[in-house]
């Protein structure tokens, strides 16, 4: 019980911040839930970004462009980011974007693919909304390096964002 009394602590601290119905313990073994006020006009937006689909081959390269995403997204003060080890668990798992936004308390949900094309390679991305599951904007992108591809994505992402 007592691990189980750190995990919830630690949880509570960062992914779950924004949580409305806290799960805590009232003493021995029992559990209490407790809602809490969350303003949502001030909290940051959280962003889940999902390992985009590839095949094989491009596996590496994926990683490399997943990681330049995250890093390019989580600008500390504007948006929440959830964790790149939690977002890679998702890896492979297909069902409904709002319950994976749920899991992790996320507002909106970056997929999409890589495809190589003859010498470059073509990424389509879309930005979702977390709770409602319909896609704000989509783009696709033509290139050859991950970290510019990257770049040129969040710079088409972060405009939509803007026009919320």
């Amino acid at each position: 019980m007592s691990r189980l009394r750190e995990k919830l602590d630690r949880y509570y601290l960062l992914e779950g911040s924004q949580d409305e119905i806290r799960v805590g313990t009232s003493g021995g073994y029992l559990l209490a839930f407790e809602r809490q006020k969350v303003n949502r006009e001030t909290a940051k937006p959280c962003w889940l970004v999902l390992p985009f689909r590839s095949n094989a081959e491009m596996a590496e390269y994926s990683e490399q462009f997943l990681e330049e995403l995250l890093i390019g997204l989580g600008n500390p003060g504007k948006r929440a980011m959830v964790a790149p080890t939690t977002a890679l668990a998702y890896r492979g798992r297909t069902g409904d974007v709002r319950q994976f936004a749920a899991e992790c308390g996320a507002d909106f949900v970056v997929e999409g693919s890589l495809r190589r094309r003859n010498a470059s390679i073509e990424v389509t991305a879309w930005l979702v909304d977390g709770q409602s599951g319909h896609a704000r904007c989509f783009e696709r992108i033509t290139g050859s390096e991950p970290a510019d591809l990257a770049r040129q994505t969040i710079a088409k992402l972060l405009k939509e964002e803007h026009t919320e």
